[in-house]
């Protein structure tokens, strides 16, 4: 029946699968917020994000052993929730710019082992660096990457890229070149590879790196992994003093470790996770000095809803000290979500957002809001 079926529109009778190379997922994403108490305005607020991508199996389809092509497009309407709610650290991350475009195509190449990948071509940074698996779940954006990384290539302006990955037994570490013409403004996620190879338009270039250990087998309890990562932008960029700074750069530490399994059901799926998150940038040009996250998800917090997951999380933003910079205060963001899997392609997400001194603003009541977020899988 339709309830059990794994996509929405079912498998097209049998169209979907006709070619097996090639895979096709199409995504809706929607919030739907209120401010119930404090911020800016007790205005609500909907937008959506609607996506499609389509993956192929190189080796599959030519014989090319280990090398696949991702293409991934999007649309994204509504209006911002912060502007409700006044907090700097954005408390959902489809927030953006009403905007159209191809967000991602690129080649990937690994070896017959799987430890080494290659990939090129416009990339989403983020699914490659500065990611915590069991934070991805939840609403709020700095649970997707610290703020302080604020010229990282992704949603909704990834870029033209380099990347090499290794991934260990017990250790991985990756590097990342990336063009950087968003930091002068010139949207490279709509340009794409303009931007990257003409000087003329940019000659600005974002490069990062990360490596870390991991342990345990898989994601049983007891199973973990913790990074460090650094970046560094080239470009010019403008001072709070007024003053220009030679390129910026900053750095990052994260970590996630399954604590607990659940019985009943998948042992590598259900259970609970911590995860921690720490980032630093110069405050000088940035708005952020450093931030801190802390939290943790239970994945199948009841044996008769396997599927579901819960959460709970707090973000720290120390802003920029500097005096021209306008922040009074700190910004401390709290979530609470619960996801419930209606059918297998469908699921709502009601949360619980808390924002204490939003914008480091003392003018803005701390804002309590509301958000149920719809996720349909095509």
């Amino acid at each position: 029946t339709w309830a059990d079926w794994q996509r929405a529109t079912g498998d097209w009778g049998g169209l979907r699968d006709a070619y097996s190379p090639l895979k096709i997922e199409g995504r809706y994403v929607a919030d739907y917020s209120s401010v119930w108490d404090g911020g800016v305005t007790s205005r609500s607020t909907y937008r959506s994000l609607t996506g499609v991508s389509l993956s192929l199996d190189m080796g599959e389809a030519f014989d090319l052993e280990g090398a696949s092509l991702f293409l991934d497009a999007y649309s994204q309407v509504g209006r911002h929730g912060e502007d409700a709610s006044g907090d700097i650290q954005v408390y959902s991350n489809i927030d953006e710019a009403n905007t159209s475009q191809i967000a991602e195509l690129w080649f990937e190449h690994q070896t017959g082992d799987g430890r080494w990948r290659t990939k090129v071509g416009k990339v989403d940074a983020n699914g490659e660096f500065c990611l915590l698996e069991s934070a991805l779940e939840f609403i709020h954006s700095s649970a997707g990457f610290t703020p302080t990384i604020f010229v990282f290539p992704t949603y909704p302006n990834p870029s033209m890229s380099l990347n090499l990955m290794f991934d260990g037994e017990d250790g991985f570490a990756s590097v990342g070149f990336y063009d950087g013409a968003t930091a002068e403004g010139l949207l490279t996620g709509r340009r794409g590879p303009s931007t990257f190879f003409d000087d003329e338009l940019a000659d600005s270039y974002f490069s990062i790196l990360e490596g870390g250990a991991k342990w345990g087998e898989g994601n049983a309890a007891g199973s973990g992994r913790a990074g460090v990562g650094v970046w560094h932008h080239s470009a010019d960029f403008g001072r709070f003093d007024g003053g220009m700074e030679d390129g910026t750069e900053g750095w990052y530490f994260l970590l996630e470790h399954k604590l607990t399994d659940v019985s009943a059901g998948d042992p590598d799926e259900r259970g609970f996770t911590v995860f921690v998150e720490y980032g630093v940038s110069d405050g000088n040009v940035s708005d952020y000095d450093q931030t801190l996250m802390v939290g943790g998800l239970y994945v199948g917090p009841f044996a008769e809803r396997e599927d579901d997951s819960m959460g709970l999380l707090a973000s720290w933003a120390d802003l920029s000290d500097e005096v021209t910079a306008g922040y009074a205060e700190d910004e401390t963001a709290i979530e609470f979500f619960y996801k419930a899997m209606i059918t297998p392609s469908f699921s709502l997400k009601p949360g619980l957002h808390y924002i204490k001194n939003p914008s480091g603003d003392p003018s803005i009541d701390d804002a309590l809001i509301g958000t149920v977020r719809f996720e349909v899988t095509f």
